[in-house]
């Protein structure tokens, strides 16, 4: 930022310790200072000192590899571990051993992740196709909200933010919903064609709350909504 100019880090055949792919799709710093990339073809950990990526794959026939290449959240939690999620199945990295232990909200069944953040208990809420689940970390155990329902076939998750009063906001691709974790209830912003003041697209991609408690709605199609 000092001098305004971009450093660029991007795919080469020829050098193994670039990215592993362009397509970026989360970023995340681990407590040693390393930037963690999940990509479209993997998870790509930069060492800032050096330049250079070290890239973990889905290797099905290697035990403790990362459960699919494509990497779509990662998270930190309060104990410094961190947390990848895929298109199929939650990992926890080990940095004693570089491999992975991968979780599953059931047996032998697939698990997209599309987002997925640490709330203010020190769980991770992860948004998927079928809805948010909660994973104990603890134990390793998870519980989906059971009040959650599915609202058509775009509510799938695809973003969550957590608010200072312990609120949770579930972006969707049918609109934006307040869950108040305490009273077990959903409420939903929907576009409203006769209210200028309503969204202006249910198509969700992105949330931030400022200082300020407004919500910030980046969305597919609408530009940026702001909820005041």
């Amino acid at each position: 930022r000092d001098t305004g100019t971009f450093v660029h880090y991007m795919h080469s055949w020829e050098n193994g310790g670039s990215l592993s792919s362009d397509a970026i799709l989360a970023l995340n710093e681990d407590t040693q200072g390393n930037i963690w990339v999940g990509t479209s073809k993997g998870l790509n950990i930069l060492n800032k000192k050096t330049g250079l990526f070290t890239r973990y794959r889905h290797q099905p026939s290697v035990p403790g590899s990362l459960s699919h290449d494509r990497v779509t959240a990662i998270v930190r939690d309060d104990k410094g571990n961190m947390w990848v999620g895929t298109d199929n199945g939650l990992n926890r990295f080990h940095s004693d051993t570089q491999r992975f232990t991968s979780f599953f909200a059931q047996e032998n069944e697939p698990y997209e992740i599309y987002t997925m953040i640490k709330d203010n208990q020190g769980r991770l809420l992860v948004g998927t196709s079928k809805g948010i689940d909660v994973w104990e970390l603890e134990n390793v155990r998870t519980t989906s909200l059971s009040y959650w329902k599915q609202t058509s076939e775009e509510g799938f998750i695809t973003s969550l933010w957590q608010d200072g009063a312990g609120g949770l906001w579930v972006g969707t691709y049918d609109g934006l919903a307040y869950v108040s974790l305490d009273k077990d209830e959903v409420n939903f912003h929907r576009i409203n064609v006769s209210d200028p003041r309503s969204l202006n697209t249910n198509k969700i991609q992105s949330l931030y709350g400022d200082r300020a408690g407004r919500m910030w709605v980046g969305t597919f199609t609408g530009g940026i909504n702001i909820l005041d």
